[in-house]
């Protein structure tokens, strides 16, 4: 009967346990550096495991889809709510897109911002008009 050989070198750190962790940071969402932090080992630990088990890499791709998969199903499943279908139409349908307004009258920002720009006329309470920037003779 052979004996089996005796196990040379540092223990793994990647026990079940560890393992474990990793999963179920992953499946709320972590990412690779949050979730070695969370199973309590180092980065380079997390990419070593990976090269020597590359099948592993796409169990992660796969637990870090799992959230997004859960959000998207709870939306679809709450579209009967009239707020819920205006929120996702108006992200998911071009037609939908709420109108963007690029213009701004100058009442709408704040004084200190227009009296950093030269040659705008800032009305005040008193209703007298300052001029910043240079003074122009005429």
């Amino acid at each position: 009967m052979a004996k089996d050989k005796p196990k040379v070198g540092r223990p793994t750190v990647m026990t079940d346990e560890v393992l474990d962790k990793l999963r179920q940071a992953f499946l709320f969402g972590a990412t690779k550096e949050e979730a070695c932090a969370f199973a309590d080992i180092g980065y380079r630990t997390l990419y070593d495991y990976i090269d020597r088990n590359p099948e592993f890499s796409q169990e992660i791709e796969k637990w870090q889809q799992s959230p997004i998969l859960k959000a998207k199903k709870t939306v679809m499943n709450s579209l009967d709510d009239p707020k819920v279908s205006q929120w996702y139409l108006e992200r998911r349908a071009k037609e939908f897109k709420p109108k963007q307004d690029l213009t701004t009258n100058d009442k709408d920002l704040p004084t200190p911002i227009l009296n950093g720009i030269e040659g705008i006329n800032v009305s005040t309470n008193d209703s007298s008009t300052q001029t910043t920037g240079p003074e122009k003779e005429n």
